[in-house]
């Protein structure tokens, strides 16, 4: 059996929220911590948007989730991206429940790269998650304990970046 990755409640409401809100799908990261065979998600930051065949990640995003892993060892990120309404109407009813070959594709080269690599698939219906060793998806109640001290460090790091993000670009500060 794989890992667990444990999302609290809120985190997978917001999640999918941006499936079923938003036209374009987004991408971005989960930030977790290993403890054991649980992935314990903290928070989930946006790093782009664009249309079902091509995500456009910000390079000032991906840097300042780089940065922030460098000075958090216990910290480690999933590339998360959703599949939005718009594309399931465009596309079928299969992408509402299932990874595209492209997704599927990328994983196989995340995997060949680091054997504990894992990305998440948000959906206006499901959460999905995969990697090498098959991990399951748990959403539980309440907020990560670490949540605050994450958006803290992540604030920290874009100030150190001189990578001055809007509340609205940021994203889940709010939820």
């Amino acid at each position: 059996m794989g890992r667990t990755v444990n999302i609290p409640q809120k985190t997978a409401q917001y999640m999918h929220s941006l499936a079923n809100q938003f036209e374009e799908e987004v991408a971005g990261r989960l930030l977790y911590r290993q403890e054991g065979n649980e992935a314990m998600v903290d928070t989930a930051y946006i790093t782009g948007t664009g249309t079902e065949t091509c995500l456009n990640e910000d390079n000032d995003s991906l840097e300042v989730i780089r940065d922030l892993l460098n000075d958090n060892p216990d910290w480690s990120q999933a590339p998360f991206h959703t599949h939005t309404n718009k594309t399931v109407d465009k596309h079928g009813e299969y992408f509402a429940y299932n990874w595209s070959e492209q997704d599927l594709s990328q994983i196989e080269q995340g995997i060949a790269r680091d054997h504990n690599y894992m990305a998440v698939l948000v959906t206006p219906e499901n959460i999905l998650v995969e990697g090498a060793d098959n991990p399951d998806v748990y959403i539980s109640q309440g907020q990560s304990l670490y949540r605050e001290p994450v958006l803290d460090a992540l604030e920290q790091t874009e100030d150190k970046l001189g990578y001055d993000r809007t509340l609205e670009d940021l994203d889940l500060t709010e939820y």
